[in-house]
């Protein structure tokens, strides 16, 4: 059993089971936005709708600012993971993590109705992560959690820096050392990022997964680490972890050790994923340059083995990747292209293209107040639902599409 996620976007897929019968490990921490399921297009439609009493409260308000030094306008934010409430599913339910309640709400799949939440005393950004009947998630506060999936008990906490100082964030507190992260899991151990500002110390903690216990804890804006902001939900390899940055760009670090060993090329973001080939695509990258040319919205291409640069995709703010193709978004257009050879396949279109998600054959694309699904072969359109806001997360499971919009609402199609 699966459960796949990709963050900036937010774009989740899981592939789940019904009733209590759990999946021992239920995720992709590659971010691939990928499943095998396939969706039945000729009989989808909204199933149920679920409305937060107050929308998403992002980590960064607004539109990106325009690069006066270059001219440009109109370029993708670099840390827009969080415009609506990132989702992600297991079994017969779907993980909410709510930036407005502060909480994690786990909601029936079957009609939309509240199981159970699990509050923390800050915003809840990342989406949870569920892994052998446990879901696992960050908060601003400056604390990782563990709680039951079957009724959202709290099993343990964490807090790289024990510390209670605050600092103001939209009207509200917040710690100095928010997990921004979430929590990635993999082998029996759980992976979180700390920290909030560059001139401040910033964490990347391993805990024992069933226990909360510290295995160790890597300090970094100390001695030559400095400058670190750790944001964007955390990745790995077999023996990597690759941790987003938002302002800057990614770092990697060593997966058994938690040893810092470089930070990669690009431009920022809080967008990531690896394919199944070893390439890690980050970004929407903007800046590292004077020059007007390389200071525009890319996707950074690096091989994930080496961590050596490979290439930038010019204009990109997102991408999905298969054996053979990638799809960009880039701007209200999604482009289909031969991973071999870089031509284009085919050009589609969607106001405000957020985010992607790939079922068997059909690719989904979230927007402003639309959802389509194209066929992945040749982009023609197969399906479309009106929704209100902008999708900037999706997740599938268990023959549903699930849908988050800037607006606070969720969608269920099936």
């Amino acid at each position: 059993m699966k459960f796949l996620q990709t963050i900036i976007f937010s774009c989740l897929i899981s592939s789940g089971v019904s009733g209590a019968d759990w999946p021992t490990q239920g995720h992709d921490n590659q971010r691939s936005a990928t499943t095998a399921e396939q969706l039945d297009i000729s009989r989808l439609s909204l199933s149920w709708t679920w409305k937060s009493p107050m929308p998403p409260s992002p980590a960064w308000k607004g539109t990106a600012r325009w690069d006066a030094y270059s001219y440009i306008r109109n370029n993708k934010s670099m840390r827009a993971y969080d415009r609506a409430f990132n989702i992600s599913s297991a079994g017969n339910q779907l993980f909410v993590a709510s930036s407005a309640e502060s909480a994690v709400i786990a909601l029936d799949t079957a009609d939309g109705s509240e199981n159970w939440r699990a509050f923390a005393s800050a915003p809840v950004r990342i989406a949870p992560t569920f892994d052998s009947g446990k879901v696992y998630f960050g908060s601003d506060d400056g604390t990782a959690r563990c709680v039951s999936a079957g009724d959202g008990a709290k099993l343990w906490s964490y807090r790289a820096n024990p510390s209670r100082k605050l600092v103001p964030n939209d009207g509200r507190f917040i710690s100095l050392y928010p997990c921004r992260t979430g929590v990635m899991v993999q082998d029996g151990k759980a992976y979180a990022g700390f920290g909030l500002v560059p001139w401040e110390a910033s964490y990347l903690s391993s805990i024992d997964a069933n226990s909360g216990t510290q295995i160790y804890r890597t300090t970094l804006n100390v001695g030559n680490t400095l400058g670190h902001t750790l944001e964007g939900a955390l990745l790995s390899t077999s023996d990597r972890i690759f941790a987003p940055q938002g302002r800057i760009s990614p770092v990697s670090f060593n997966l058994d050790t938690g040893v810092r060993q470089a930070r990669l090329e690009g431009g920022g973001g809080a967008f990531a994923i690896v394919t199944n080939d070893g390439k890690l695509l980050t970004g929407p990258g903007f800046g590292n340059s004077s020059f007007a040319k390389s200071r525009k919205n890319f996707i950074q291409e690096t091989n994930a083995n080496n961590l050596s640069a490979i290439v930038r995709h010019a204009d990109a703010h997102a991408v999905l990747a298969t054996t053979t193709t990638y799809h960009f978004l880039i701007k209200d257009k999604v482009r289909a292209v031969n991973r071999s050879g870089g031509a284009t396949r085919w050009l589609g279109s969607l106001e405000g293209a957020n985010t992607l998600a790939l079922a068997g054959t059909t690719l989904f694309v979230g927007g402003k107040n639309l959802v389509i699904a194209l066929d992945s072969g040749n982009g023609n359109e197969l399906w479309t639902a009106v929704v209100v806001g902008e999708v900037h997360s999706l997740a599938i499971a268990n023959g549903k599409l699930f849908a988050s919009t800037s607006s606070g609402k969720i969608y269920c199609y099936q």
